[in-house]
């Protein structure tokens, strides 16, 4: 994930959530990210296995905080997770194994 200048005026350099394409070309990039740049961000790429769409999960070990970007046709949505097991669109999902082990981690 790159670093950028936050364009909410954060005082801070925040890490930019970007989603490529094969090719190369940015097909979503979060420029409401307020992800410090300062502190660590682990991120996992993968496929959910019901819904089979792409999904992108990003964790913030200083804070604590899990986001999910995902697919729903041919846009990018993002939520914070907050424990729950379906969006709203009933498609299940589970947390990556390294990020459910650094968010147990991070609880204790």
């Amino acid at each position: 994930m790159p670093i950028s200048k936050s364009n909410k005026n954060l005082s801070y350099p925040v890490w930019t959530p970007t989603i490529k394409n094969q090719k190369g070309k940015t097909v979503y990039e979060d420029l409401s990210s307020n992800l410090s740049g300062y502190h660590n961000s682990y991120w996992e790429w993968g496929q959910n296995p019901e819904s089979k769409r792409d999904e992108l999960w990003v964790y913030n070990s200083d804070i604590g905080e899990v986001t999910l970007y995902f697919t729903n046709g041919n846009k990018w949505e993002k939520i914070k997770y907050a424990g729950k097991k379906e969006l709203k669109n009933r498609v299940k999902y589970e947390l990556p194994k390294i990020i459910k082990k650094k968010l147990e981690r991070y609880k204790k």
